[in-house]
């Protein structure tokens, strides 16, 4: 990937970020875990979830129209379907398990 599409790239995520209304760069060792884990959930929970809805449809829609004659894309399918299980299945255990036990720690200790 040339520089060119990087930077094009970063600045479509800082764009991105700033239009969620969420800072482009933030100190995490001056954050409360409370408020990182706020911010790791707007910024890579939410927009994952969104796009992989928008691409599910796609890759599904895609492998159905030409699996007679791609047969190919029915294992992309297939593969994007394992890796977003994947996925949501690791947000999941953030937001339930890792994000709350770490607030909890934080809030006994202080």
């Amino acid at each position: 990937m040339g520089v060119g599409r990087t930077l094009s790239r970063r600045l479509h995520r800082t764009r991105c970020d700033a239009d969620r209304g969420i800072e482009a760069i933030v100190n995490a060792d001056a954050m409360r875990l409370a408020d990182l884990a706020d911010r790791i959930e707007k910024s890579h929970c939410d927009s994952p979830r969104e796009e992989l809805a928008r691409l599910d449809f796609m890759t599904e829609n895609v492998a159905r129209v030409h699996r007679d004659k791609k047969s190919h894309l029915t294992i992309v399918r297939e593969a994007f379907v394992d890796q977003g299980d994947e996925l949501e299945s690791h947000v999941i255990k953030e937001e339930k398990i890792l994000f709350p036990q770490k607030i909890e720690l934080e809030e006994e200790t202080q």
